[in-house]
């Protein structure tokens, strides 16, 4: 029983890797249903029989499984058939390795992007401070400074509550969709 259902996984097997190529062993027990021990087990048997032939990717390492065609046609075809397959696998590694590395450069543009709205803010906060402060001091006088200076406490109160105000709308609404928009 335990043979006839090993017989069919390796059929299934072979008839995956016939008609989409060679594939790692998560996409094939992916695209099986099974689980991977099984289809590595099974897929070691094959190789050990010579039906299935296994080559590391060059830049990853990453193990691929092809139909190997001894027998089928001319020795020259088969070895150049082994060397195509070869090939591709690598063109797909490259590709699997670049897939990555462009997704990991599309999160750090959004992360430069949202520190650059944060600190625009933060400058856009100093900035109005130090306006408004100026403008107390050029009306400071003599005979007014305690009217000017309790201006000026509440003036500061009332621009630190925009800032505070202003960096959590910049927080909330700009730096969260951007975070949510990163996740997806």
């Amino acid at each position: 029983m335990e043979s006839i259902f090993q017989e069919d996984i390796a059929s299934r097997i072979l008839e995956l890797l016939e008609l989409e190529g060679s594939k790692m062993v998560n996409q094939i027990s992916d695209s099986l249903q099974l689980s991977e021990v099984k289809c590595r087990n099974c897929l070691e048997k094959l190789v050990s029989e010579g039906k299935v032939f296994q080559y590391p990717a060059k830049r990853s390492g990453h193990i691929y499984y092809a139909i190997k065609r001894d027998g089928i046609t001319a020795d020259e075809y088969s070895h150049l058939r082994t060397i195509f397959v070869k090939e591709e696998i690598d063109v797909r590694d490259a590709c699997l390795c670049l897939e990555h590395k462009a997704q990991k450069i599309d999160d750090n543009v959004t992360e430069i992007y949202v520190n650059l709205i944060s600190i625009m803010s933060i400058f856009v906060a100093i900035f109005s401070l130090i306006v408004v402060n100026a403008n107390i001091v050029f009306e400071l006088t003599q005979q007014n400074m305690k009217e000017v200076f309790c201006g000026i406490i509440l003036i500061n109160m009332f621009v630190v509550i925009c800032i505070v105000v202003l960096l959590l709308a910049v927080r909330f609404i700009i730096v969260n969709s951007l975070i949510k928009r990163k996740t997806k």
